[in-house]
């Protein structure tokens, strides 16, 4: 549909995944109601809840993901001002405040990885089969093999790529970036007795390396990916050019 939407269409929200509007009043089979013209049409579900069936509209899950993180990463940078604004005079930060920090920075990298795993299965084309050449033999993946057994850089860096013939964005500054993520995100999720462990002033520890200045890039990498993929296909899909940040 290439004519603009109305503009309560153009005004709903942001996270809804697919959304289009009737041009015409239109009568659905079976119904004797007649839906008017201009009005919204999604995807939609029945979940039970209790006794009850609650009707939702369907979200972009890359939409979630994504305003989870930067929602994280915002309340982040709000929570380390009010650390330091309650450091004493050693220097030493408010132990609520420095807590609740690093819960919001820890989501917002976990979140930003968990938002490219899920735009990444969802671009790559059902019936798309991903080869591997091996030194004896061939190995084919579909797309279902491809989200359950290949990790997220192959599929960045090789499968999409591929599937999209899109210059991979390997050895880029923003695969450099998402590499950077990618390593936290994995030190967070799964957090070994080193990266707890605070030894002097080294710097190693995980607390170093979230609590830093400037703070950890989260979202912004994880759609600057995004968009070197969309950018290729043309013309994005309606979440990430409504996306508000």
């Amino acid at each position: 549909m290439n004519e603009s939407p109305p503009k309560h269409i153009e005004n709903m929200d942001w996270r809804i995944n697919k959304l289009t509007w009737t041009t015409a009043p239109f009568t659905a089979p079976g119904s004797s109601g007649t839906v008017a013209a201009g009005s919204a049409v999604t995807q939609a579900g029945l979940i039970p809840y209790g006794k009850q069936r609650m009707g939702i509209t369907i979200p972009n899950a890359t939409a979630l993901f994504l305003g989870l993180s930067e929602q994280y990463h915002v309340e982040a940078q709000h929570w380390i001002g009010k650390c330091i604004a309650g450091k004493d005079k050693f220097g030493n930060l408010p132990d609520h405040e420095t807590f609740t920090f690093y819960e919001r920075i820890m989501a917002s990298v976990v979140f930003s990885c968990t938002a490219l795993e899920a735009f990444v299965n969802e671009e790559i084309p059902d019936t798309y089969v991903h080869v591997v050449s091996e030194r004896n033999n061939t190995r084919h993946y579909s797309k279902e093999q491809i989200e359950r057994h290949l990790n997220l850089d192959t599929k960045l860096g090789d499968v999409l790529p591929g599937a999209l013939s899109v210059p991979s964005p390997k050895g880029s500054r923003l695969w450099a970036a998402y590499d950077k993520l990618r390593d936290l995100r994995d030190r967070v999720i799964h957090m070994k007795t080193k990266d707890r462990d605070f030894r002097g002033e080294d710097g190693s520890s995980i607390w170093n390396a979230l609590l830093s200045e400037p703070l950890p890039e989260t979202h912004t990498t994880a759609k600057g990916l995004m968009k070197h993929f969309l950018d290729a296909k043309g013309k994005p899909p309606r979440w990430f050019e409504k996306c508000p940040f």
